[in-house]
């Protein structure tokens, strides 16, 4: 799979591209009982399979911003679409 490295305040993030199978498995997953969608759960799937380096979970980003730039740009990478959506 692709990769990429981005830099966000000072911090280096290499990026995966998952299978087209695999994103869609993370999409299912990330929706709620009745089938609506998480951003938290979104997220930190996407923290877990795009996000390989370095290793983070949600509670690890001090900036709120810092973490969205993050998402917006791992889920630009995957899907190349300008706005994250789930």
């Amino acid at each position: 799979m692709a990769t990429k490295t981005v830099e966000i305040n000072g911090v280096e993030y290499t990026l995966q591209k998952v299978a087209t199978n695999q994103w869609y498995k993370i999409k299912d997953r990330s929706k709620d009982k009745n089938g609506n969608p998480s951003e938290e759960k979104l997220f930190s799937e996407v923290l877990e399979h795009i996000v390989v380096s370095p290793k983070m979970k949600m509670a690890d980003f001090e900036e709120v911003e810092d973490f969205e730039e993050v998402m917006q740009a791992a889920i630009m990478f995957q899907c190349k679409r300008a706005e994250p959506k789930i």
